[in-house]
C-alpha cells in the first residue's frame, strides 16, 4: 500500500506575492491561480487582473499568463492548480438575455441554453490549450468553477424556463430512467412552467446529471482535480452527486 503524501497548497484571489514568497520559503510548492472573467457575490472582480475572455472567440490570454508569471517570479518551482472560470461574463449575459443565461445565479438556466454551452466550451478549450502549450508540465490540475460562488450551486429558485423544461421532458422519456429505488419508472414531468419558489432552492452539479444536458462536463467524484491534455481531452467537472 502506497503511503499517503501530505499535501498543502496556498490560494488567494488577491495579488499577494509577498505571502506567496513566505509560503514558498516555508517549503510549499503548490499554488492556485484563477484567471477570472467575472465578479464575486459582492460585485467586485475576483482577481487583480483583467478578464481574458472578451467576446465570442476573442481572448487575451496574456492576462492569464501575467498572473502565472507573477507567481513564478517569487516561486520558481511552483506546481500550479488552475481554477477555470466558466461563469458568464457580463457581456455574455447581456447578449443571451432572453434565455436568462446568467450561470452565477441560474446555473441550470445556463446549462440548458445551447448557445451558452457552445460558447463556454469554446472558451474553455481555448484557455486549456493555451495553458498546456505555454506552461507544459507546470499545471498539475484544473478545477472547473461555475455557479454561485463558483461552487456549482444553482440559485434559480426552482424557476422553469422553456429550455430547461424541454430538457427534462426529453430526459424523462428515456426508458432506463428509474426512481431512487431502482424499480419504478420516474414520474413524468410537469407539463406547465411553474413560478419560482418563494425560498431559495439550491442544487449542486447534480442538476446537470438530472437534466441530461449536452454540456462538456462529465461526472466525477467530489473535489477531484482533473488532468487535461489538449487537444483531444475529455473535460470533466466536480460532481456533488
Amino acid at each position: 500500500m502506497m503511503p499517503i503524501k501530505p499535501f498543502f497548497a496556498y490560494r488567494s484571489f488577491r495579488k499577494e506575492l509577498h505571502t506567496v514568497k513566505r509560503f514558498y520559503d516555508a517549503g510549499i510548492r503548490q499554488f492556485c491561480v484563477f484567471p477570472s472573467n467575472t465578479t464575486n457575490s459582492l460585485g467586485q472582480p475576483y482577481v487583480d487582473y483583467p478578464p481574458n475572455w472578451l467576446y465570442f472567440d476573442a481572448y487575451e490570454f496574456e492576462h492569464a499568463d501575467r498572473q502565472i508569471d507573477d507567481i513564478l517570479s517569487v516561486a520558481p518551482e511552483a506546481e500550479l492548480l488552475c481554477m477555470i472560470d466558466l461563469n458568464s461574463p457580463n457581456w455574455l449575459i447581456r447578449l443571451l438575455m432572453r434565455t436568462l443565461a446568467d450561470s452565477t445565479i441560474g446555473l441550470t438556466d445556463a446549462l440548458t441554453t445551447e448557445r451558452w454551452r457552445k460558447e463556454t466550451l469554446n472558451y474553455m478549450r481555448a484557455l486549456l490549450t493555451h495553458l498546456e502549450t505555454t506552461y507544459p508540465g507546470r499545471i498539475k490540475g484544473y478545477i472547473l468553477a461555475c455557479g454561485m460562488t463558483d461552487e456549482w450551486m444553482d440559485y434559480s429558485k426552482g424557476r422553469e424556463l422553456a429550455g430547461k423544461l424541454e430538457a427534462y421532458r426529453q430526459w424523462s422519456r428515456i426508458p432506463s430512467r428509474r426512481s431512487a429505488g431502482g424499480s419504478a419508472p420516474i414520474r413524468r414531468c410537469i407539463c406547465a412552467i411553474r413560478k419560482p419558489m418563494p425560498m431559495p432552492y439550491v442544487t449542486g452539479i447534480s442538476s446537470v446529471n438530472a437534466l441530461q444536458t449536452e454540456s462538456a462536463f462529465s461526472r466525477g467524484k467530489r473535489g477531484r482535480l482533473f488532468r487535461v491534455k489538449p487537444p483531444s481531452a475529455h473535460f470533466s467537472a466536480i460532481s456533488y452527486s
